[in-house]
This record gives structure tokens, C-alpha cells and sequence, in this order.
């Protein structure tokens, strides 16, 4: 019974006429099918290669800039923090320039200050600090023009920073103590 059914079905599959496109070019379009892939797998693995090469590229630099941003803004006493004054010891070094440096203090000292847990060592060892860069900076703004460009930025910026740390005090009355050294070196001696 089994195989006059297949007998059966085996005529009618014969009866079927094949479209005149399959008879002309059938086993060629086939055949080209066939070598595509071929190529494909190559173009697929190499293009793979090249996606995870640029992935791990894209990982590597995010991952730097991450780092960096994290330790720009590490604050002392944390694990961090001393790459972060290594990188500023290195720009202070090669350029000669310590403003950088003297603005990260002052923006670490009001962190300090604002934050009512700060602990008093970290932030008079950060209030030496500016104070020292502070008059360093000074004594080289000396061998320039009281006119000069740089002399007048620098006095400005001294302004800016005493007038910082001057709202500082009034919101925080306690820290009047620890930042008086440098409420002091910042004063303009210009005027």
C-alpha cells in the first residue's frame, strides 16, 4: 500500500511541468548562489575581525578617558588622588606653569569645606599646599611686567579665588580658621 502511494505521487511530480526560467538558467543561478556564500563567510570574518578590533579600540579609549575623569576628580584622601597630583607634578614640570595645580587646590578646599564630614588633617594639608603654590607662582609673577597679560590673569584669578573662598567662610562660619592662610595668599599684592 505504502509504495503505490509513493508510485502515485512519484507520477504526479512527473506531470509537473518546469517553468521555462528553471530549464534555461536554473542550475547556473543555482551554482552562483552557491559561490556567494563562499565569499560572504570570508567578507563576514573578516569584517568580524575588524568589528572587534574596533570595539576593543573603542573600549580601550573609553575606558582611558573614563579613568582620567575619574582621577581629574579624585579628591586627597582618596585611593586616586595621588595620580591625580602626579599628573599635575608632570604638566608643573614640562610647562613650568602651577596654576592648574593651584586652581584643583581651591576647588578641592571648597569640596572639603562643603562637605560637612571633612576631615580637618586633609584639608590643612590641602590649605598648605595651595598656600605653597600659591607663593611660588607669585615670587615667578615678579620677573614680569606689573602691565604684563599674565600678571594682570594671575591677579584676577587670585581675586576670584579670595572672593571664593571669602562666600566659603560666610556659609561656613567654623572653616574661617582653617582657610585663613589662604584667604592671606590670595590677596593681590598688586594693588
Amino acid at each position: 500500500m505504502n509504495n503505490k502511494f509513493l508510485e502515485n505521487i512519484k507520477e504526479e511530480y512527473k506531470k509537473i511541468k518546469t517553468p521555462t526560467r528553471l530549464e534555461a538558467g536554473g542550475w547556473d543561478a543555482l551554482y552562483s548562489r552557491m559561490q556567494k556564500p563562499r565569499m560572504g563567510v570570508f567578507v563576514s570574518i573578516w569584517m568580524s575581525r575588524v568589528f572587534v578590533m574596533a570595539l576593543a579600540a573603542l573600549v580601550i579609549v573609553g575606558s582611558v578617558f573614563g579613568a582620567f575623569g575619574m582621577v581629574s576628580a579624585s579628591m586627597p584622601g582618596t585611593p586616586l588622588y595621588p595620580l591625580k597630583r602626579f599628573g599635575e607634578e608632570l604638566v608643573e614640570k614640562t610647562t613650568g606653569n602651577s596654576q592648574p595645580a593651584i586652581e584643583n587646590r581651591k576647588e578641592e578646599i571648597v569640596n572639603l569645606v562643603e562637605d560637612k564630614k571633612n576631615d580637618s588633617e586633609v584639608l590643612e594639608e590641602t590649605v598648605e599646599e595651595n598656600t605653597r603654590k600659591v607663593k611660588k607662582e607669585k615670587e615667578q609673577m615678579k620677573g614680569y611686567e606689573k602691565e604684563s597679560n599674565e600678571r594682570i590673569e594671575f591677579n584676577q584669578r587670585l581675586e576670584e579665588h579670595h572672593r571664593h573662598f571669602d562666600k566659603v567662610v560666610k556659609n561656613n562660619p567654623s572653616a574661617e580658621n582653617k582657610l585663613e592662610k589662604v584667604l592671606r595668599v590670595t590677596e593681590s599684592e598688586d594693588e
